[in-house]
């Protein structure tokens, strides 16, 4: 029997309850910390894989981020309001 309701797998980002998803945002968000005061490489894990980002790819993890923000709104029945483009014209 696993310890811990994340140590259960296979979720994804689909099928995995709020629980779980929270605590996937809120390593996933240390991460994203500790890529901005510095550190050269940060790792996390979810969906039973595991997941390395620098600073050349942390595009990729604000967009993990976004992604679970999202999700977790959605369960939640709260919104989530993206931030829209903005369109520079010269």
């Amino acid at each position: 029997m696993a310890d811990t309701v994340t140590d259960q797998p296979p979720y994804t980002l689909t099928t995995a309850p709020v629980v779980v998803l929270r605590v996937w945002l809120a390593e996933a968000e240390l991460a994203m910390h500790q890529l901005m005061i510095g550190k050269k490489a940060v790792s996390t894990s979810y969906e039973g894989k595991s997941a390395s980002f620098t600073q050349a790819n942390r595009d990729d993890l604000a967009n993990w981020i976004n992604l679970l923000k999202g999700r977790i709104a959605g369960l939640d029945g709260t919104p989530f309001a993206r931030r829209r483009p903005i369109h520079l014209s010269f």
